[in-house]
C-alpha cells in the first residue's frame, strides 16, 4: 500500500503550456558575405591559394628590406625591449598591403614602427586563385632585436 500513491502520481499525463509564436523577424545582412562559388569570387579575402603572394624579389629580398629600412625604436637599441611583432594583412589583387593590424604586440613603438615599414613596402606580387589574381590574408613576425656589434 505504501507505493500506491506513488504508482497513481506516475500515471498521471502532464498537460504541456500554450506557448505564444514567438515573433521572428528576418533581414538581410548589411554586408555582403562571399560564397565562394564558382571557378573565381573576387570579394573574397582567401587563407591560402593555390599561388601565395610573395614580396617583391621573394623572401631574401625581403629580409633584406627590413633590414635596411626597419627603424629600432630606443627601447629596443638598448635592449630593454626584445622580440617578435605579429602582424596580419590582406594582400590585395593590386599587390598593395591592407589591413594592417598588429595581433601580439610587443610594445607601441615596436608595433607602429613594424606597421609603418610595410605600409611603406613596394606593392607584392598578387595571389593566384583559379587562375585570377585575389586577395590573400598574410600573417607574419618582424623580429626586433639590437643590432649585434662584431
Amino acid at each position: 500500500m505504501g507505493l500506491l500513491p506513488f504508482l497513481a502520481g506516475a500515471q498521471t499525463k502532464p498537460t504541456p503550456a500554450k506557448k505564444a509564436p514567438a515573433a521572428v523577424q528576418l533581414r538581410p545582412a548589411d554586408t555582403p558575405v562571399p560564397t565562394g562559388n564558382g571557378p573565381h569570387d573576387s570579394t573574397r579575402v582567401y587563407d591560402f591559394a593555390e599561388q601565395m603572394p610573395l614580396p617583391p624579389g621573394g623572401l631574401a629580398a625581403f629580409e633584406a628590406y627590413l633590414a635596411q629600412h626597419l627603424r629600432l625604436p630606443a627601447e629596443v637599441q638598448s635592449g630593454a625591449v626584445t622580440g617578435k611583432v605579429f602582424v596580419r594583412f590582406v594582400v590585395m589583387p593590386s599587390g598593395r598591403l591592407a589591413d594592417l593590424r598588429v595581433t601580439r604586440s610587443l610594445s607601441p613603438a615596436a608595433d607602429a614602427e613594424a606597421l609603418r615599414v610595410l605600409r611603406d613596402m613596394p606593392r607584392w606580387s598578387p595571389a593566384k586563385q583559379n587562375g585570377a589574381v585575389a586577395s590573400v590574408a598574410y600573417s607574419l613576425p618582424i623580429n626586433f632585436a639590437p643590432a649585434k656589434t662584431k
